[in-house]
C-alpha cells in the first residue's frame, strides 16, 4: 500500500482548512480541532505560513 501523503490545503470559511489527500479523499478541519491534534505548536516564519497555504 502506498504511503498517503497531502496534496493541497485550502483556507475554507474564517477558521477552516480543507485537505486533499494524494488518495483523493478530502478532510475538513477548524482551527479548534487543529490546536487539538498539536497542543505544543512551534512559532513559523511567514514564509512557511505561506508555503502551507494554498489559495
Amino acid at each position: 500500500m502506498d504511503a498517503v501523503y497531502i496534496v493541497k490545503v485550502e483556507q475554507e470559511g474564517e477558521d477552516g482548512v480543507l485537505v486533499t489527500f494524494s488518495d483523493g479523499t478530502i478532510a475538513g478541519y477548524v482551527a479548534e480541532e487543529l490546536i487539538e491534534l498539536r497542543p505544543i505548536r512551534e512559532k513559523a516564519s511567514e514564509t512557511t505560513r505561506r508555503a502551507v497555504l494554498v489559495d
